[in-house]
C-alpha cells in the first residue's frame, strides 16, 4: 500500500491526547539524531483533518495518505496521517517502532498491541493498559507512566533491533488470547 524510504514510526489507533504527546516528542527529538518519518494512524479516521492542522500547527510538514499521489511516501514528508480504513496491519512491517494509542486514558485502557507485536516491532504504550493485560504483557512494551516519557522510550525503542518475525502459530497464540471487542 505505502512504501516508506526513511526510517518509520507508527502511532497506531491514537487519540487526542496520544497526538498531543507524539507531537511534543517529536518538536523535541534530539536534532543529533536520524528523526524517523511518523505515521499516526487514528482510532477514528474522521479526525484526520484536525489531526493534519495540529501537525502543520506545529510546524511539521504533514499529508493525508489519501492525498499522495504514489505509494512512494516523499521523505521531506514529517508526518504522515493515515486515513484509510485496513491498512495499518501491512504497515507495521516497515516500522523500526510503534505507539499503541489508548493508553492515556482511563476509559479506554489502551488498545491492542497486537499487530504491531506479530509484525515485530518494538512497542511503547502509556500507563494504561487494562483493557488488554494479557496482550500489552505479550508485547514486551515499554510503558510509560506519563506524556512526558514518551520521548525517551521512542529513543529507547528505536534503537533496539526488531525482534526476529513471530512464527504464525505464536502469533495466532497470542491474537487468541486477546479480549474479543477491545483491538
Amino acid at each position: 500500500y505505502l512504501e516508506f524510504s526513511k526510517e518509520l514510526f507508527i502511532a497506531g489507533s491514537t487519540h487526542q491526547e496520544d497526538e498531543a504527546a507524539l507531537l511534543e516528542a517529536w518538536k523535541n527529538f534530539p536534532h543529533n539524531k536520524q528523526k524517523p518519518q511518523l505515521l499516526i494512524a487514528p482510532r477514528k479516521i474522521n479526525r484526520s483533518d484536525q489531526i493534519a492542522q495540529a501537525c502543520i500547527k506545529e510546524g511539521f510538514s504533514t499529508q493525508k495518505s489519501s492525498l499522495l499521489c504514489t505509494k512512494q511516501v516523499p521523505t521531506n514528508l514529517d508526518i504522515l496521517i493515515l486515513d484509510r480504513f485496513g491498512k495499518l496491519a501491512s504497515l507495521y512491517p516497515q516500522a523500526q517502532a510503534a505507539f499503541i494509542g489508548g493508553c492515556f486514558n482511563q476509559k479506554i485502557g489502551g488498545h491492542s498491541p497486537a499487530e504491531a507485536t506479530a509484525a515485530g516491532v518494538p512497542v511503547v504504550g502509556g500507563p494504561l493498559t487494562h483493557s488488554n493485560p494479557q496482550g500489552w504483557k505479550e508485547a514486551n512494551a515499554s510503558l510509560i507512566g506519563k506524556p512526558e516519557e514518551l520521548l525517551h522510550a521512542i529513543l529507547d525503542r528505536l534503537q533496539q533491533p526488531k525482534e526476529e518475525r513471530q512464527k504464525e502459530s505464536a502469533v495466532q497464540q497470542c491474537i487468541e488470547q486477546l479480549p474479543l471487542g477491545r483491538c
